[in-house]
């Protein structure tokens, strides 16, 4: 934990307080059944004892009623808890190994490997720029590609450090990466200003054919209120560095 947090504090400062707010996005839902409860008498049409349904009724009126609850509610409704639930949702689905993640990996794959193998038909050698979580999807399906063209890989803001503290299979696709053949180069910009990402780990075992990861620190010239709300990440799109070795790496 404390690797993951200096890795990524804005995302586990972040995860703290989502999941500190779906708790009380829960808990308000729980009260709400509870005057409900005390409405009706019944919980999901099974009745209850009259004086544990007014019990459980007046109770969460009591609670619903404190200011402290007024300000969440308040929080809430400014807050993408919602959003935020969702995305939580697919990482953790496309990350875990069962039938599942397998299924959400696999049609992702079937959409994106059309779209390659399409590209490499038209030309020699390619150049396939991914950013934040667009790198987990690159380096998995790039791990097992195969053509008789070549690839470069170029890779903005990247989250395989940072999410392979959670699934230590990343760290396997990143050394089959570095181990396929197609791959001419990988090319990595990071910013220690963006705390939702980090530098992509270099793999520990190569053989002669293996690539090395070119890592960059990329300069992003921001506010701090820009670094505290992690609106860094989205920044490398609008740098003009890795722009420049793109154009290089195609010419």
């Amino acid at each position: 934990m404390e690797k993951f947090f200096f890795t990524s504090p804005y995302l586990t400062l972040n995860l703290i307080a989502s999941l500190l707010l779906l708790l009380l996005w829960y808990s308000g839902i729980l009260l709400l059944v509870m005057k409900a409860i005390g409405e009706s008498g019944s919980f999901f049409g099974q009745p209850l004892p009259a004086e544990l349904a007014e019990f459980i009724g007046k109770l969460g009126q009591n609670i619903s009623s404190l200011s402290v609850w007024v300000i969440v509610s308040i929080i809430l409704t400014f807050y993408p808890i919602e959003p935020i639930i969702d995305i939580f949702y697919f990482v953790t689905k496309y990350l875990i190994l069962n039938a599942d993640g397998i299924n959400i990996r696999s049609k992702i794959r079937h959409r994106v490997i059309p779209v390659i193998d399409d590209v490499l038909a038209n030309y020699q050698q390619v150049t396939i720029v991914s950013h934040s979580f667009g790198v987990i999807i690159g380096t998995d399906i790039l791990a097992d590609y195969q053509n008789n063209k070549s690839l470069n890989y170029l890779t903005l803001g990247g989250v395989l450090k940072i999410l392979s503290y959670k699934s230590r299979w990343i760290l396997k696709e990143i050394e089959k990466c570095c181990n396929n053949q197609i791959l001419l180069s990988w090319t990595d910009y990071y910013s220690q200003k963006d705390w939702f990402a980090a530098k992509t780990p270099q793999p520990k075992t190569t053989n002669s054919h293996s690539i090395q990861i070119t890592s960059h620190q990329m300069p992003i010239y921001c506010s701090i209120w820009e670094q505290l709300s992690g609106k860094t990440h989205s920044l490398y799109l609008y740098n003009p560095t890795w722009i420049v070795d793109l154009l290089k790496l195609n010419n």
